[in-house]
């Protein structure tokens, strides 16, 4: 024979299946009894892992279509991005309105995630033309820029 007819964990819990919420790491005690009277106990610890919180830090929330950017996320030891990337700097190039995320972790299953929504801005439109577009040396040359936004 064995196994307990009854239990008493420390939580004051006199339940065979309990459960807890620890804040910090715990060890938990339970004695269990039989129908003999006989006592034996036990002890269960759980380690509380800290979860991280991560920011992301942009130059801007609006980039220039085409363009790219740098940014960096703080607060783990291990990123993964939505892009791939797996270091906390990554460099980006959105050609859309886009939404970036990224994952830390501090080498447990804790995690955070953030994220980082970008507005692509559009690029103005430029043209140059030119009165002549032959010159002897000294000549003096007309240059215009126009354009439009587009």
């Amino acid at each position: 024979m064995s196994g307990a007819n009854t239990y008493t964990w420390t939580t004051g819990s006199s339940l065979n299946v309990i459960s807890v919420t620890p804040t910090v790491s715990t060890s938990y005690s339970v004695i269990g009894a039989n129908s003999f009277g006989c006592q034996n106990s036990a002890n269960a610890t759980i380690n509380v892992l800290n979860t991280p919180i991560i920011t992301i830090n942009t130059p801007s929330t609006s980039v220039c279509f085409g363009y790219t950017m740098m940014v960096t996320a703080n607060g783990a030891s291990n990123y993964s991005w939505s892009t791939d990337a797996t270091t906390n700097t990554t460099i980006i190039q959105p050609f859309s309105n886009a939404t970036f995320s990224v994952v830390g972790t501090n080498g447990g299953s804790c995690s955070d995630t953030a994220f980082l929504s970008l507005t692509v801005l559009p690029l103005p439109s430029v043209s140059a033309s030119v009165s002549n577009t032959m010159a002897c040396v000294g000549q003096s040359i007309t240059l215009n820029a126009s354009g439009s936004i587009a």
